[in-house]
């Protein structure tokens, strides 16, 4: 009888709660994304184990997650559907689901990760202290490493030509910033417009022939569907780069872009910290600053570019 008392009293102490557990129970965390592509994706692993790291994982705290598919009116639905829960926290990845949610409410705290222009967007109005109950991760990738690679990959490339959605702020942004220092490095700049996944092809196709490099920002309409532009610059040979991070993977020539699940990392510290009770506003929107450069050697060789040597030996990663 003994041993079986004290069988007992091990057992009960294995499944006594931790006091983080017992602190972060019943808190509800809502991450909406727009769509998930490899970026996006890294973006809310990196928050996903924060959260974890925390204590605010499963089943001490209730994670809901909800994608866009790609859709903003779905996007508007789920922050809807997330903001009558009254959650502890709304998790807002890629600009048209972090608009969705602040558009939505003025009391839920909302944390915001990989938004190219916050202001811009109509997110925050200012980076330090943004007041309200919305803060997070800001992530617009400088235009000056993306303009330094096109030259050092082609040095005779003249013309210059964009596929983005002017619908989306961080694509504006993006844009407007190319334009501006390409143009003062003697680039012309070709902006063509897609306002959806369906006509990146033919906006694509329409490129050819008018641009000797053609570059992608950090865009969601265009990350949905790069595979279709990258088949159609290929087959062309013209070379694609790209300020998504995935892109050299998807068959971009090359690519310059943030590491993205430590983006979501640092999404995720913030998250906590609003979890923990510090209000949204008082929290300083962050920026991220690392780039690396990811190259794609099959796409080199099907277009017929070589890599200069130094370019090799900075690049984080070449797809082989």
């Amino acid at each position: 009888m003994k041993t079986i008392y004290r069988w007992i009293c091990v057992l009960s102490l294995l499944f006594v709660p931790s006091a983080s557990m017992a602190q972060n129970a019943g808190k509800t965390i809502a991450i909406t994304q727009i769509v998930e592509h490899p970026d996006l994706d890294n973006v809310r692993r990196g928050v996903l184990d924060v959260l974890k790291d925390a204590g605010y994982s499963e089943p001490a705290a209730r994670i809901v997650y909800e994608s866009a598919q790609g859709d903003v009116a779905t996007a508007v639905q789920i922050a809807k559907r997330f903001v009558s829960m009254s959650p502890d926290v709304i998790i807002g990845i890629a600009t048209p689901s972090a608009q969705a949610i602040v558009r939505s409410t003025t009391k839920t705290p909302i944390v915001f990760g990989a938004i190219g222009d916050p202001i811009g967007a109509g997110i925050v109005p200012k980076f330090d202290h943004p007041g309200g109950n919305v803060t997070g991760v800001s992530s617009f990738t400088p235009v000056e490493p993306q303009l330094d690679l096109i030259r050092a990959i082609i040095p005779t490339a003249k013309r210059i030509g964009i596929l983005s959605n002017p619908a989306e702020a961080n694509s504006r942004a993006a844009v407007d910033a190319m334009t501006k220092a390409g143009a003062a490095r003697g680039y012309q700049i070709v902006d063509q417009n897609v306002i959806a996944t369906s006509e990146i092809g033919t906006a694509t196709a329409d490129l050819v022939g008018k641009v000797d490099v053609i570059f992608i920002p950090t865009d969601n309409t265009m990350s949905a569907g790069a595979e279709t532009a990258m088949k159609i610059a290929i087959a062309n040979k013209v070379p694609v780069f790209s300020a998504e991070s995935a892109a050299a993977g998807r068959g971009a020539l090359a690519a310059t872009g943030f590491d993205w699940y430590k983006v979501g990392r640092a999404t995720g510290d913030i998250a906590v910290r609003v979890l923990k009770g510090e209000r949204p506003g008082e929290i300083d929107v962050q920026q991220a600053k690392t780039v690396a450069i990811r190259l794609n050697e099959r796409t080199a060789k099907a277009i017929g570019v070589t890599f200069p040597p130094d370019i090799v030996a900075r690049a984080a990663d070449v797809v082989n």
